[in-house]
């Protein structure tokens, strides 16, 4: 294994989905290459976000210190004074971790020397995956003409599949055609099996949700 980042450990396509998804919520994304490392910067009216993916969850311990440190250099010029930030170190993988990795990866995204960090492994290549992954710099979707729809679970409901990135027109007419046709209350449940795993810092520990 390599000890120093280059090309081949980036996840191209989980990449570019994250450029995707974080220019469709208002960021600007910049592509940049660190140590010969490819990574996305990227900023909105609140957040800067450095962005990495990686094909193995090894590799995850080289990149974070590279994806870390891109702030030092971009706080530092003149544009970025003048205003708080809140800055987020992500990195993401779409293969899963392998048990004995789980603890070192805690250990890594509770390590808030730096910044915040959030490291997503397992993330399937989809954009709705990455969205989900995501979700912590994202803004919330506006959900029009909530009012027509029942509160409680139905609207907890609305709320998650708007999160994972659903669009909210098409999930209010599928709602609303359910209701019309049953008038059986909706279980406030969902699956777990197929999201990925979640280390950050914010959730004190591991998160499913």
């Amino acid at each position: 294994m390599s000890s120093k980042p280059d090309t081949s450990m980036v996840d191209t396509e989980l990449l570019q989905l994250s450029q995707f998804v974080l220019e469709d919520a208002g960021y600007r994304v910049f592509q940049t290459v660190s140590d010969g490392y490819p990574h996305l910067l990227a900023e909105d009216q609140d957040n800067i976000v450095a962005l990495g993916t990686v094909l193995r969850v090894e590799d995850l311990f080289i990149v974070e210190p590279l994806i870390s440190q891109t702030f030092g250099v971009r706080l530092s010029t003149n544009s970025m004074t003048s205003k708080k930030w809140d800055c987020y170190a992500i990195i993401l993988s779409g293969t899963k971790a392998e048990p004995g990795l789980t603890e070192a990866l805690f250990e890594l995204a509770y390590d808030l020397s730096q910044v915040r960090k959030i490291v997503r492994v397992g993330v399937e290549a989809t954009t709705a995956a990455v969205t989900r992954s995501l979700s912590a710099v994202l803004p919330l979707p506006e959900i029009k003409n909530l009012s027509v729809l029942s509160t409680g679970p139905l609207e907890a409901l609305i709320s998650r599949l708007v999160a994972d990135g659903l669009s909210p027109d098409q999930t209010q007419d599928a709602l609303q055609s359910f209701q019309s046709q049953s008038g059986t209350p909706i279980s406030d449940t969902e699956s777990y099996s197929d999201r990925p795993e979640e280390f950050d810092d914010d959730t004190g520990g591991r998160s499913d949700d």
